[in-house]
């Protein structure tokens, strides 16, 4: 093959992938579930959506001797740095050093 032919089907080459735009990269998972999404996902333990906008306000029931067990003063006296959080919270001029 002559050069000048190698050059021109090259040209020819990035013209039309230039003209076609970038190739989509989709990652494996993704594949698999436009080939078949009935099956796949199925099969799978959790959903295939996206958590960041999920319903959420279940996390905090509320419990008087937990709270005092975490943030208590006696269990801020038992730790060094729980015994800081004091000093720090009184040098402060906290009227509540703690819950």
């Amino acid at each position: 093959m002559p050069r000048s032919s190698f050059f021109n089907s090259l040209k020819l080459f990035q013209i039309t992938r230039i003209l076609a735009g970038p190739i989509p990269r989709r990652p494996i998972l993704q594949q698999a579930l436009l080939r078949s999404t009935s099956s796949f996902a199925s099969l799978l333990p959790f959903p295939l959506v996206h958590a960041r906008h999920r319903s959420r306000g279940t996390e905090y029931q509320p419990s008087q001797r937990k709270r005092k067990r975490k943030h208590g003063f006696l269990a801020r006296k038992r730790t060094v740095g729980g015994r800081k959080i004091l000093e720090r919270r009184r040098f402060k001029g906290r009227t509540h050093l703690t819950h």
